[in-house]
């Protein structure tokens, strides 16, 4: 049972695959390609609520971060991404005839394309650890997470809001919004507070049914015991 609805993910992320290549190739602007608006839509908050359904947050929130991340992520997620910085770096450095040690770390801190979604897969996790490590039950941090998320897709359609800031508090914000992106968040937090509702109910209905079945079985045994 586990193994097919782990393959039923796999095979949807694949097809999420797919759209987001599809995606990429559509040319034109969002407003004027319906396709890509479509796709665009959808795709990345069921990616990063795929995600999170897959994450455990109450198991997880118990192994020491660093350990976390090195047992998890290092080998399967961070490595990777590493290598496709650096790709996409000495590819770009070559065709602009610019390479040098600040453009590395600007490639790392800003990273190119798509590759922003490990930055703020890994972030989502981070923040979700700590609130979790300080007690936070999953709906109180269904909640913060909407509350973030709104904040930062408000920030992000209306950029005047912190155009004035400081040169620094404004960088930090851009970051923020265009690389973490925290306003996916709230879809990370709702794709394992799905899976925290969903293994509730299953127990809930086989303890209901299994406690049925037992009463029953025991009203007929007794009904043949009296007759």
């Amino acid at each position: 049972m586990e193994q097919k609805r782990l393959f039923g993910i796999d095979l949807f992320k694949g097809l999420l695959v797919v759209l987001v290549i599809l995606g990429h190739l559509l040319q034109g602007e969002m407003k004027d390609n319906v396709v890509r608006t479509f796709i665009y839509s959808f795709h990345m908050p069921l990616f990063i609520g795929i995600s999170g359904y897959l994450f455990n947050a109450t198991k997880y929130s118990q192994i020491p971060l660093f350990k976390l991340i090195k047992q998890k992520y290092l080998f399967r997620v961070v490595i990777p991404w590493i290598i496709a910085v650096l790709f996409y770096y000495l590819i770009f450095g070559l065709v602009e005839g610019s390479m040098n040690i600040m453009g590395i770390l600007k490639a790392f801190v800003a990273p190119y394309y798509h590759l922003w979604f490990i930055v703020g897969f890994l972030s989502y996790i981070v923040v979700t650890w700590c609130l979790k490590k300080i007690g936070i039950k999953n709906i109180f941090l269904l909640i913060i997470s909407f509350f973030v998320s709104v904040l930062f897709v408000v920030l992000r359609d209306n950029p005047e809001i912190y155009s004035n800031f400081h040169f620094f508090i404004k960088n930090v914000i851009k970051w923020l919004v265009y690389v973490l992106r925290p306003q996916f968040y709230f879809f990370f937090v709702l794709g394992f507070f799905i899976k925290e509702m969903y293994s509730k109910l299953t127990t809930y209905i086989h303890t209901y049914i299994h406690t049925y079945i037992h009463g029953r079985n025991m009203f007929l045994y007794g009904h043949l015991f009296v007759l």
